[in-house]
């Protein structure tokens, strides 16, 4: 894990906390898409997904790095039920949100 504690680390903290809500904006903009099928919607998510679950453990970011495994992995599987994979995916946005604010 990262010392955020270390100032030079710093820069590359926020710069993860700016992805973080970057990729937050995009995931909902994608939650319309899953309900239609939209197998880029899908593929998209996952590897937002895949990045936040190897990238959050490093920032000490435990939660949203469980969260985004979960749904990645129900993706890599090749689910398409589209209640299961918003169920996944709210639980990632809302493991985001806790996470910005904790930064905050």
């Amino acid at each position: 894990m990262l010392d955020a504690s270390n100032p030079a680390f710093r820069p590359v903290l926020d710069r993860f906390h700016v992805r973080m809500r970057e990729n937050r904006t995009r995931l909902d903009d994608l939650r319309a898409s899953i309900s239609a099928g939209d197998e880029q919607a899908f593929a998209e998510i996952r590897l937002i997904a895949h990045r936040l679950a190897g990238a959050a453990g490093t920032f000490g970011y435990a939660a949203l790095g469980g969260a985004a495994r979960e749904l990645d992995v129900v993706l890599s599987e090749g689910c398409r039920n589209a209640g299961l994979v918003d169920d996944r995916l709210l639980a990632l946005i809302a493991a985001i949100d806790a996470s910005g604010s904790a930064a905050a």
